[in-house]
């Protein structure tokens, strides 16, 4: 198997000898993006983890409005009458529990 492998790779190259060795910049940038790529989506699995830990340091009753409101997408009416509360008191709530999580997030990423 290694030598027939090894006698189409030459027969190729013998074809393709004459033929101009073009390397276009922009063809080696796509590449390169395609590596870039990868590392964003690992930062990106890792900022969704960290997003996990500082949800999890959060106080039960602000976790819970950010599901309903960011998770469920519910809107805030919604939300209040399943809390007993008013739409004002909801998104008095639903802003501070998100800068504490975004205090949260950022302490966890430094």
């Amino acid at each position: 198997m290694y030598h027939l492998a090894r006698n189409v790779l030459a027969d190729f190259v013998k074809k393709h000898r004459h033929a101009a060795h073009h390397t276009d910049v922009a063809d080696l940038a796509e590449h390169l993006a395609g590596g870039t790529r990868a590392d964003a989506g690992l930062e990106q699995a890792q900022d969704v983890a960290q997003l996990h830990q500082a949800l999890d340091r959060l106080r039960p009753e602000d976790r819970e409005i950010l599901v309903l409101s960011r998770f469920q997408e519910l809107k805030y009416a919604e939300i209040a009458r399943l809390l007993g509360t008013t739409e004002g008191a909801v998104k008095v709530r639903v802003h501070r529990a998100m800068n504490e999580l975004k205090t949260t997030f950022l302490r966890i990423e430094n």
